[in-house]
């Protein structure tokens, strides 16, 4: 009977839980987002609205584990009102054979014993199977991480690929779904080794999303991208990343010093090579005005350094290993005219292919060649 009732039930306990951990995770989504926007929340004076919004999270989480408990303890109580009940029923039975003396006392109390456990056990069986089947409200919920296919890190090619520079985008397009607009489509595009292209077109024309393609961040929709004849598919991730480097947007410092951003916490720095990538980013002189110089901590996320500081540091950690392919997407935007100027001459010498994103028309013009999207 109580297996029944749990059968019956199941349906309505999941989706109890499921509202209790969809209330808990934007209990902590707000949390997290209010955190990281302090700034513009203060800017704008909106602390009251915030706290508001975050009570009414609580509540909402705190009725969703009230709900969830009621019918917790409701099933409890009808698991041991069925088991009460069906001791009254074993009482009565057993006194009338006792009576009749069909029954002894001592065969009573072993029955009941025996009942007892086996009670125990099976309502802790079904417990547990059903405990199992809401596992699956779980995985469902990381479904889309758990279940994505890997990436392809291990090269196919034979021997041991080294990355000259050339890229050739062959009919590239890309969406990010069947029911989605294109990004971009029918893209061909040969930018030799050594060479430097500027990628421009207005906001929101799909850049930044090329630029992740050619780093194999996202994959093709349809086409191929070929580095130095050999397709990025076969070439394998890790080799590849390997030997090219990238400023994006969206890069942030780590906790540490700056040596160890610029190093990403390599084990076997090399002090003048840490230097010279510094220069040529034009962050020594500011290093060198620091406290602690290179030894200086940068907080979480860089919050110690000024926004031009934490591009200068990004850019120096690109540097520091030794690209064939530079990627840089926006990577000075937050740069005074005069130390931008300084960088691209710098980067201009470098003997690496530069695919360069920019709106400004100074780092556009540095570029050998303007790609229009």
């Amino acid at each position: 009977i109580y297996f029944f009732i749990k059968l019956v039930t199941f349906r309505r306990i999941r989706n109890i839980n499921e509202e209790r951990i969809i209330r808990s995770a934007k209990l902590q989504s707000h949390f997290l987002e209010t955190i990281r926007s302090m700034q513009g929340i203060k800017l704008f004076a909106k602390e009251d609205m915030r706290h508001s919004l975050w009570h009414n999270l609580v509540t909402d989480n705190i009725n969703a584990d009230i709900k969830d408990a009621k019918f917790t303890f409701g099933l409890g109580a009808v698991n041991s009102l069925l088991m009460g009940s069906g001791n009254i029923i074993i009482y009565w039975m057993a006194a009338i054979h006792i009576i009749e003396g069909g029954f002894s006392i001592g065969m009573l109390f072993a029955f009941l014993a025996y009942k007892d456990q086996f009670s125990g056990k099976a309502s802790g069986l079904i417990n547990i199977f059903f405990a199992l089947k809401m596992l699956s409200l779980h995985s469902e919920r990381v479904a889309d991480i758990a279940l994505t296919e890997t990436e392809n890190s291990k090269e196919q090619v034979t021997g041991e690929f080294i990355v000259r520079g050339k890229v050739e985008l062959e009919n590239v397009g890309f969406r990010y779904s069947e029911n989605e607009p294109w990004i971009f489509r029918n893209i061909n595009l040969t930018i030799e080794a050594g060479e430097s292209i500027a990628l421009v077109g207005a906001s929101g024309c799909g850049k930044t999303t090329l630029l992740k393609t050619m780093l194999g961040l996202l994959p093709l929709t349809e086409g191929k991208i070929v580095i130095d004849d050999v397709s990025l598919k076969v070439l394998g991730m890790e080799n590849y990343r390997q030997q090219i480097a990238a400023v994006m947007q969206e890069d942030s410092l780590l906790s540490g010093s700056i040596q160890d951003n610029i190093t990403f916490f390599d084990t076997n720095t090399e002090d003048s090579r840490v230097h010279a990538c510094a220069k040529i980013a034009c962050l020594h002189d500011d290093i060198m005005n620091m406290p602690m110089n290179y030894n200086t901590l940068v907080g979480d996320l860089g919050t110690t350094l000024s926004g031009g500081q934490k591009q200068r540091t990004l850019l120096a950690r690109a540097l520091y290993s030794n690209p064939r392919i530079l990627f840089m997407d926006e990577a000075t935007s937050h740069l005074d005219v005069d130390t931008e100027k300084r960088i691209n001459s710098n980067i201009h010498h470098l003997k690496a292919t530069r695919i360069i994103i920019a709106h400004r028309q100074e780092t556009i013009n540095t570029a050998d060649r303007i790609f229009h999207l």
